[in-house]
């Protein structure tokens, strides 16, 4: 959500269940921490979006920005419960949460 901007990773109309990822990185050198905000529905700005929850991947290794891939991805099961997670490709490291 750099500078409110909404990337959607699920598009309107997808059949569920599905699953889909998307890598992201970071925008400043250095940067140990990335929070992601979590939203439903397909504008273009967050603030016109609704707010679903939100994801913070921690202890980053120092690194010029745009160098760490985050990939996050979306499980949405049959009853339209969604699954996401944030893994921090060179580490590993990850965190889940359950909308």
């Amino acid at each position: 959500m750099q500078g409110g901007v909404f990337k959607a990773v699920i598009e309107r109309d997808t059949p569920v269940p599905t699953r889909r990822s998307e890598l992201f990185t970071t925008t400043a050198d250095n940067q140990a921490k990335i929070g992601i905000d979590l939203f439903h529905g397909d504008a273009k700005m967050c603030a016109d979006n609704t707010y679903v929850g939100h994801i913070d991947l921690d202890d980053i290794p120092p690194a010029p920005k745009g160098l760490p891939q985050i990939e996050v991805t979306f499980d949405v099961d049959a009853n339209m419960i969604v699954h996401a997670n944030a893994k921090d490709l060179g580490t590993g490291r990850e965190r889940n949460v359950k909308i």
